[in-house]
C-alpha cells in the first residue's frame, strides 16, 4: 500500500496536463495553477499536491471551477 501512495506521487510530479470534467478539453498543469492564483491568491497549492483539498481550481477554457479530485491529471 506505501508503494503505491509513492507510485502515485511520483505520476503526479511527472504530470504536466489536467482535463477538464465540464468541457473535456486537456490543458498544462500550469495554466490551471495560474488561473486559479490569479483567482483566489498566490497561496494556493499546485493542484498536482491538493488532491485532498476542497479548492475549486478554475479550467483555463471553460472558467468552469471544479475540486481537485475531479480533475483528471495526466
Amino acid at each position: 500500500m506505501l508503494l503505491g501512495l509513492l507510485l502515485q506521487r511520483e505520476t503526479l510530479k511527472k504530470a504536466s496536463y489536467a482535463t477538464c470534467p465540464s468541457c473535456l478539453k486537456k490543458s498544462e498543469v500550469d495554466l490551471w495553477d495560474k488561473q486559479t492564483r490569479a483567482f483566489l491568491g498566490d497561496d494556493i497549492p499546485s493542484i498536482k499536491n491538493a488532491k485532498k483539498t476542497k479548492i475549486p481550481y478554475q479550467c483555463p477554457e471553460c472558467y468552469s471551477g471544479h475540486l481537485s479530485k475531479s480533475i483528471k491529471i495526466t
